[in-house]
């Protein structure tokens, strides 16, 4: 049996020691069990001893921790019973460190520092935090609060843009805690500044002057856009200067004072209270010059149809005004046409030029010219007629009526005629002494009657087309024929054979 009459609950600062002493009465002496909050308790932590007597169970604890907050409990057991006696520990303590360090809310030179209590307040209310804060790369903490009740606290004196690391105590009555370290946090304006504008585009130039546009930002950060900052620097030079004098409010500006025919590239920065945005992306270089033109074609002598003769070359020149020099597309019949080793695409100040330096039968068609610039476009078109000579007659070449001295030869009309109407047709033999002779120079229809032949010899034949550009490649007769009937003499006739007779 135990005798509880002087257990009472402890408390204790840590580091200090406690111990639970309960007298008992029992025979045989009994076996002591310890435990803390429900879990056996072992010898393994040095701070811990347990002592049995025959007259009490004692349970010593040195050098408290806050962690020794718990309920102890006894049991004491031999074979007679048990017995069971609690007493509840409490290890006061310094609080654990604050949670959470973050911004509540950004004010450009000053920032709400908020973050949570302590996990554990050390069995005492925390009573205040305390606050420092450093420059990122600075060793130096400075205080910037004794005695904060709240678990928020607004930091004056930054500098916008600078980084800074904060770190917070918890206190109560037995002490500070260890400190809670922000991450790093930059001082500035509760918005942002601008996304970058759009890319600036051309508007109009003069001889010593070039207007541009662009889009406002996508986003003004959350603060109003003031004022706008432009740039230019020469196309071939890596410079950037400011250009615009005072405010610039609106999405255009004029830039004075440029060199003429010199090509300027520009860029353009929106600011609001946070401060100023990127840069947009750099314009197309911008020829300074008199004002733009669309391109007009200022004579159609160079677009007239023309008549060429295969091989020859030729060339289609097309005289225009415009600024900026417009891009030439030429096409043929209705495809985009690039260099290649027969043609050449040559663009001027004044003329754009088309030539072929040696033109096919293909080339023949519909030409027609693009002129294009930033200001506007201008089209013309031509034909081109290439003329040669026909193709081959198309075959079969057919012999027909065949006799020993004659036959009739047919043909059908070439697929081109070379652009000209076929004038004639040549029609050659190829005799048996084995050379070709001229049957007929001037056949005007497709087929022709020849004659003069030697009865069982063999004859060729070919024929060409001609126009008044040449004379086609010839078409040839597949078989060789033989100058004779396409029948033979009758057999000799049987012996003759009486059949019938009379007296006379």
């Amino acid at each position: 049996m135990m005798d509880l009459r002087n257990v009472r609950d402890i408390t204790v600062r840590a580091g200090e020691d406690f111990n639970i002493h309960i007298p008992y009465t029992a025979f045989p002496k009994p076996v002591a069990t310890w435990f803390a909050n429900d879990e056996q308790l072992d010898d393994k932590d040095t701070r811990v001893h347990q002592q049995l007597t025959d007259e009490a169970a004692i349970f010593v604890v040195t050098n408290s921790k806050r962690t020794d907050s718990k309920q102890y409990r006894l049991m004491l057991k031999n074979p007679s019973g048990y017995d069971i006696a609690t007493c509840n520990v409490k290890v006061l303590d310094k609080p654990s460190k604050p949670e959470n360090i973050g911004v509540e809310s950004y004010g450009g030179e000053h920032l709400t520092l908020c973050w949570n209590a302590p996990l554990d307040d050390g069995g005492s209310q925390v009573t205040n935090y305390v606050v420092e804060r450093k420059e990122k790369n600075s060793s130096n903490w400075t205080k910037v609060s004794s005695y904060c009740t709240t678990t928020y606290l607004k930091i004056r004196n930054l500098r916008i843009n600078q980084q800074y690391e904060f770190r917070v105590y918890a206190e109560n009555k037995y002490g500070m805690s260890e400190p809670a370290q922000s991450d790093t946090i930059i001082a500035k304006h509760p918005f942002d500044v601008p996304t970058q504008p759009g890319t600036p585009t051309r508007v109009e130039t003069t001889e010593d002057s070039v207007t541009i546009t662009w889009i406002k930002p996508a986003s003004n950060g959350g603060s109003p856009i003031t004022h706008y900052i432009v740039e230019k620097r020469p196309a071939a030079e890596g410079t950037w200067t400011k250009v615009q004098q005072g405010t610039l409010k609106d999405l255009m500006c004029k830039v004075s004072g440029l060199t003429e025919n010199r090509e300027y590239i520009f860029r353009v920065a929106a600011v609001n209270a946070a401060g100023q945005s990127p840069f947009s992306a750099p314009s197309d270089p911008i020829m300074v010059t008199a004002a733009f033109t669309a391109p007009k074609i200022t004579s159609d002598i160079g677009m007239r149809d023309i008549l060429v003769i295969a091989r020859d070359p030729f060339k289609i020149i097309v005289p225009f005004a415009a600024s900026p020099r417009p891009d030439a597309f030429w096409l043929v019949n209705g495809n985009e046409v690039s260099r290649n080793e027969r043609i050449e695409l040559q663009v001027t100040d004044t003329e754009a030029v088309f030539k072929n330096d040696n033109a096919k039968r293909l080339d023949s068609g519909s030409y027609t010219i693009h002129l294009v610039n930033c200001v506007g476009k201008d089209t013309a078109s031509c034909r081109v007629l290439v003329v040669d000579k026909p193709t081959p007659p198309i075959g079969p070449l057919e012999v027909t009526e065949i006799t020993p001295d004659s036959c009739t030869l047919s043909w059908k009309v070439p697929l081109d005629d070379g652009g000209s109407p076929i004038t004639n047709y040549i029609v050659e033999r190829y005799e048996p002494l084995g050379y070709w002779t001229k049957a007929s120079s001037f056949v005007r229809s497709t087929h022709y009657d020849n004659m003069g032949m030697e009865n069982n010899k063999q004859y060729s034949f070919r024929v060409r087309a001609e126009n008044q550009y040449g004379i086609s490649d010839p078409l040839i007769l597949e078989e060789p024929i033989v100058a004779r009937y396409p029948f033979t003499v009758p057999d000799p006739p049987n012996p003759p054979r009486v059949s019938d007779w009379d007296a006379n």
